[in-house]
Formats: structure tokens, C-alpha cells, sequence
């Protein structure tokens, strides 16, 4: 089947997208912050709100400003927590819903008049996105926004490359990883900043709800096989890839939204991995516990 134009940009778009969430999920997921996605999505939301009053929709700074405010509110949540005086995760529920709840009510009343709609910005459209053309001299070279997710993937590459091995320290033993003289709190607060890079440039194709599953099903879904942590970045990246990709076309034939179903495949491999480790586990205990028992009296010779 060939496709058209159009359709051969959202697919690069959706794509892209895909890849360069699962990168930093690898991150979240071993460090066991995978809800820090959805924090971070909430208090990034007011922040494209606010940023689309002063520059113009898939303008870099707007999705530079938005990720500014949401590692400010993270940092902010994690202040609280330390002062002792709230327990757990409860400054995230605290903080991060009502600003959420900002960023809705400004889109849908005072600020109507902006080009962003509620649904959009929650679910995303890499179909809508996919309309604004790269032309050079006559020349379609795809979606612009495209470029801008690739630009976003090859930050998260080379973030990677160069810390995967410092970065496993730092999540699997923050402790020996000091001793070693790595920077931990640095190289956190950089991953951060990527992971908050990564959720507001994708707020377009994959929004902020939905963004979570981008994020973290693929590392999650890598987790249950891997032996390693580059093991488990490459493995979400494929496994973002090769989701993503049927996925677009399931949707191309049947007219579904894209991100939706999208992150329904991705739950759907996970469910479909899962369970078939947890078989090949049973499997071998139990071939284990047939080759360890005690063969039956008068067998031996």
C-alpha cells in the first residue's frame, strides 16, 4: 500500500515521538518514578497555556518554557517533602492536580481565544500537527514538528551514550556512585530536565495524559526481559518503534486517533510480554523442581 504524503509525515511523526518518550523512560521506570510523568505532564500543562500567549503554537520556546515550569513545580514538590511535614508521594497529589486544573481553566475561559483545544492538548493529534509542511523550494520535506521531536531524539541519543553508564550507578547505587565522585544530584537534574523536555515537545502528538504511556509502558514492557540497563534503553526503543508503527497503520485503515490507540497497543504488548514471562518462569521452576526431586526407591541401579 502506498502511502500518501500526508500519511507517510504522521507516520514519521508518531514515530519519532515514540522513540524519543521511551529513551527517558528507561530512567523512570529503574529509578521507580514512572508517575513522575504524570506530575510533570500536570504542571507543564498551564505552562504551554501561558507560553502560547507569547509565542506562537510548535514554537521551541514555547515547549522550553513549559518544560521550565514543570522542572520549577518538581523541584517545588520535592522541597515540601523534604521539610518532613508531608509523607510519600502526597506533595506530587498535592501540588500537580491543581495546577492542571489552572491550565484547563485559563485554555477554556480566559484564554479561548488561543489556537489550542482542551482535547488536543490532553490526548494529542499527530495528525493535526502533521498538516504545518517543511516546503523548501517546492519541495515537501514533511512536518515541521517532526524535525523538532528528531531534534528532541537525538538529544536523548546523546545524552545516553554519554552517561548510560554513570546514569545505571546512579539509579541501581546512588551511594557508590558518590564514592566514584559521579554527580549524582547533576546528572538527576539532567535527566530531568531531558524527561521534562521530552513530555511538553510531545504534548502535540501524544498530550499530556496519554504521554505517560509513551514514557513508560515501552521501559516497562523492556524491563520484563532485559539484564541490563542498555539492554533496557535499546529495548524500549524498539519495542516504541515496532508498536508504534503497526499501530499507526491499524488506525490509518480503520480512521481511530492515533495516539489513543497508540498507547493501547503499547498495553497490550505489555499484557502480552508479561504474561509470557511469567509462563516461561513456571516453566522452568517447574522443570527445576522435576529434576531436583528424589528419584522414586528401587530406580537406582
Amino acid at each position: 500500500m502506498t502511502l500518501t504524503p500526508y500519511a507517510a509525515g504522521v507516520l514519521a511523526l508518531i514515530a519519532v515521538t515514540a522513540v524519543a518518550c521511551a529513551l527517558p523512560g528507561a530512567f523512570l521506570v529503574t529509578s521507580r518514578q514512572s508517575m513522575l510523568v504524570d506530575a510533570m505532564g500536570h504542571a507543564a500543562f498551564p505552562g504551554v497555556v501561558l507560553a502560547a500567549i507569547v509565542w506562537p503554537i510548535g514554537s521551541p520556546l514555547l515547549v522550553l518554557g513549559a518544560a521550565a515550569l514543570a522542572l520549577v513545580v518538581v523541584a517545588s514538590a520535592e522541597g515540601l517533602s523534604r521539610t518532613g511535614l508531608v509523607a510519600g508521594d502526597a506533595a506530587q497529589g498535592l501540588v500537580f492536580p491543581g495546577l492542571f486544573s489552572v491550565g484547563v481553566i485559563l485554555l477554556s475561559t480566559r484564554f479561548s481565544h488561543l489556537h489550542l483545544q482542551e482535547e488536543a492538548v490532553l490526548v494529542g493529534d499527530p495528525n493535526v500537527v502533521a498538516v504545518d509542511r517543511l516546503i523548501i523550494a517546492g519541495r515537501d520535506f514533511g512536518p515541521v514538528y517532526c524535525y523538532a521531536m528528531g531534534a528532541v531524539l537525538l538529544l536523548n541519543v546523546l545524552f545516553l551514550a554519554a552517561t548510560h553508564r554513570r546514569l545505571a550507578l546512579v539509579v541501581f547505587d546512588p551511594d557508590y556512585a558518590r564514592t566514584l565522585g559521579v554527580p549524582v544530584r547533576g546528572l538527576r537534574g539532567a535527566a530531568m530536565a531531558l524527561v521534562a523536555l521530552t513530555l511538553t515537545a510531545s504534548f502535540y502528538t501524544a498530550g499530556a495524559v496519554l504521554v505517560i504511556a509513551f514514557v513508560v509502558v515501552p521501559a516497562a514492557t523492556a524491563a520484563l526481559v532485559a539484564d541490563s540497563f542498555p539492554r533496557l534503553v535499546q529495548g524500549s526503543a524498539a519495542i516504541a518503534a515496532l508498536v508504534a508503527v503497526p499501530a499507526f497503520f491499524a488506525t490509518y485503515w480503520t480512521g481511530r486517533p492515533t495516539s489513543s490507540w497508540t498507547a493501547l497497543a503499547y498495553g497490550l504488548v505489555f499484557l502480552a510480554v508479561h504474561a509470557a514471562v511469567r509462563l516461561s518462569r513456571r516453566r522452568r521452576r517447574s522443570r527445576s523442581l522435576t529434576e531436583s526431586a528424589p528419584a522414586p526407591p528401587g530406580t537406582s541401579e
